[in-house]
């Protein structure tokens, strides 16, 4: 039987003075209230020495980033759809265009085949869209998505 107090989401919101101390109770959460939680903590520096302070913040960020991080090519996806240049998205990600393309390919991948509805969660038109907004700026992501540079048409 483990030690570690149930914490459903109703009962969380219910209490919301209940104490998170693990990932596990933390994903039971409405990330909303993970971020409303974390968001409202108070400083560290008033609780040097309460273990269950930095343990619930480390939960609480744990779960949040997970979440943020899951909806990263998303955003990429709906940024390059709406007009921005891969070079914008990645300085709006913080990271090289290979890293927002490797990232946003790897999601858009697996939505192609991800059906909801009856549709697919990224369309053949959009993929193909930002595929190509990729490859007329970086030859070498176009060789190594196995087409030919431009130059060797």
């Amino acid at each position: 039987m483990s030690s570690e107090p149930q914490v459903t989401s109703g009962t969380a919101t219910q209490n919301s003075a209940e104490r998170i101390l693990t990932r596990r109770q933390a994903d039971l959460l409405p990330v909303y209230e993970v971020v409303g939680r974390w968001l409202h903590r108070e400083p560290a520096f008033l609780h040097e020495h309460e273990p269950e302070h930095h343990l619930e913040e480390l939960a609480l960020m744990t779960v949040a980033a997970e979440w943020l991080t899951r909806w990263q090519p998303i955003s990429m996806h709906r940024a390059l759809l709406a007009g921005a240049t891969p070079d914008q998205v990645a300085d709006a990600a913080g990271t090289s265009m290979r890293g927002v393309y490797e990232q946003w390919k790897q999601w858009a991948d697996g939505q192609r085949h991800s059906l909801s509805a009856g549709r697919p969660g990224v369309t053949k038109e959009a993929y193909e869209t930002i595929h190509a907004r990729f490859m007329t700026v970086d030859e070498e992501l176009l060789v190594r998505s196995g087409h030919q540079p431009r130059h060797a048409l």
